[in-house]
């Protein structure tokens, strides 16, 4: 088992997640020779740089990096599963929807998100729904905050860059949600393609610098 390994299960093992200080801890522990592996990161669709550290049946740990310059922009979705995301460096704005089905003419409709042979499909429903923002939050380094599955939100970084620690609990729901219009050109999410070589630097240059 590697120090990695090793790190996300003693994280695993944690009563209700690990404050933040035992997480940056835990990362200097290790250290990023260790931590960064490019077998094991992947470029998201919606702009940012992942690395998944662990994956067992009931938790998932990564790391994300949104690099600068990059485009983002997501659409309200929910989870499968609870998240908490420990801000390592920069800014994310983190915002909540409230989702309700309507009758009016709204332009905004609701897709279930489905596993596919290349990667995930929408499936549009009969719903139409209006969107409304609850809540509207900024956390900066140092901070972290939390996403209960089945709740329409947003993350996006309002900095430069960013880099946050993702941990996840077991899936609570089948399929995740998310709203679009139904001229959205998104229909789903490709296969995640292995980063660059610049941006494996760049990602491990961020982390050195958010913990070292």
């Amino acid at each position: 088992m590697n120090e990695a390994t090793e790190f996300a299960r003693h994280l695993f093992s944690s009563t209700g997640e690990p404050p933040f200080d035992d997480v940056l801890n835990g990362l200097r522990e290790v250290g990023v020779d260790r931590l960064v592996e490019p077998g094991r990161m992947h470029r998201h669709v919606l702009g940012f740089v992942q690395l998944r550290l662990a994956t067992s049946a009931s938790r998932e740990l990564r790391i994300h990096h949104w690099p600068a310059g990059a485009s983002f922009a997501e659409e309200p979705h929910t989870h499968l599963w609870d998240l908490t995301s420990y801000v390592l460096s920069g800014e994310i704005a983190s915002t909540e929807y409230a989702v309700r089905q309507t009758s009016d003419e709204s332009p905004h409709r609701l897709f279930v998100v489905k596993p596919a042979p290349a990667g995930t499909v929408r499936e549009p429903t009969r719903q139409q729904v209006s969107v409304s923002i609850v809540k509207r939050e900024s956390h900066g380094a140092g901070s972290s905050y939390f996403v209960k599955h089945g709740v329409y939100h947003t993350s996006e970084p309002s900095s430069t860059s960013a880099l946050t620690l993702i941990t996840t609990s077991a899936p609570m729901v089948d399929y995740p949600l998310v709203v679009a219009t139904p001229q959205s050109s998104r229909l789903g999410h490709a296969p995640m393609a292995p980063p660059t070589s610049q941006e494996i630097d760049e990602f491990r240059r961020a982390l050195w610098q958010a913990i070292e």
